[in-house]
């Protein structure tokens, strides 16, 4: 079932429920809608509910919502509790089915590589060099003697061109 599908019957299922209260009852669910701004409560008829509390609270929470204001009403009689049980439980199937479907679409793909941040190595003429390390190569930091057989390298160079 999808989410439509889910509203579409808890739509039926919520205007059953509202249908069967009180006055009293009513008006003690209407104090507890505060999402639904009290102008908007006011100007509506019973059957026009239903759509305000889907509107303001979506599908899920409204669901949850309306439990948890029947238990505190408290309305557990049959006419109130068996739809909005069944309701609950088509609700936590729905929520089951679609977590699933989301851990599947993230679990098929490949993983991706990280690469590692960039280390500082510091330089031969007091500069700092920025070295990348990834995770398909394994550069590694120029050792000791390196550095200083490429000074010495750089030092000759220099010299030959501009004899002094």
């Amino acid at each position: 079932m999808d989410l439509k599908a889910l509203e579409t019957k808890w739509r039926t299922v919520l205007s059953s429920i509202l249908d069967v209260l009180t006055v009293d009852e009513f008006q003690k669910l209407l104090l507890n809608l505060e999402k639904i701004p009290q102008s908007v409560k006011g100007g509506l008829l019973l059957g026009d509910m239903t759509s305000a509390i889907i509107k303001y609270y979506g599908t899920e929470a409204s669901i949850a919502l309306i439990n948890n204001l029947m238990n505190e009403l408290p309305r557990l009689d049959a006419d109130v509790q068996q739809p909005l049980r069944e309701i609950k439980d088509e609700l936590e199937e729905f929520q089951e089915k679609s977590k699933a479907a989301t851990s599947n679409e993230t679990d098929s793909g490949p993983a991706t590589k990280k690469s590692k941040p960039a280390a500082e190595v510091p330089g031969s003429s007091g500069e700092t060099q920025i070295m990348k390390q990834d995770s398909t190569l394994n550069l590694q930091a120029p050792q000791v003697g390196d550095v200083l057989g490429l000074v010495s390298l750089s030092v000759s160079t220099t010299t030959e061109k501009h004899p002094a």
